[in-house]
């Protein structure tokens, strides 16, 4: 009788200790669902926030596409109206000579325009 009464003492503590385990499966597995749910909530909140932010991306290529067009368009004209304005050169231009003698003359008006200034100071 004392072998039976150890034995189903044995028992109870082994299904004492069973149910222990089981009920602390069972709370980290709640905990463990509840994680999941709130992971999968956020993983639907960014794939939606995802799929805003790809059409604001395509939103912005196509204006940024539309404007470079109208903006090549615009320097095209301009290049176009530029170049038709412009008049080509008739016949070349010789520097040498006539630099020397403008470089003459421009000295000889800013001695007249001292000599002027000098002369008001003067009075």
């Amino acid at each position: 009788m004392i072998e039976e009464s150890n034995t189903i003492n044995q028992l109870n503590l082994a299904l004492n200790e069973l149910l222990d385990e089981y009920d602390l499966l069972k709370d980290k597995n709640d905990s463990l669902l509840t994680e999941n749910a709130q992971l999968k909530k956020e993983v639907e909140d960014l794939s939606s926030r995802n799929k805003t932010l790809e059409k604001d991306i395509s939103i912005l290529n196509n204006t940024t596409k539309h404007h470079t067009s109208e903006i090549d368009s615009m320097l095209g004209r301009i290049k176009s109206t530029l170049n038709t304005n412009i008049p080509a050169p008739k016949e070349e231009v010789k520097f040498t000579e006539e630099k020397k003698e403008s470089e003459n003359n421009s000295k000889e008006i800013d001695l007249g325009r001292m000599q002027s200034l000098l002369s008001g100071f003067n009075n």
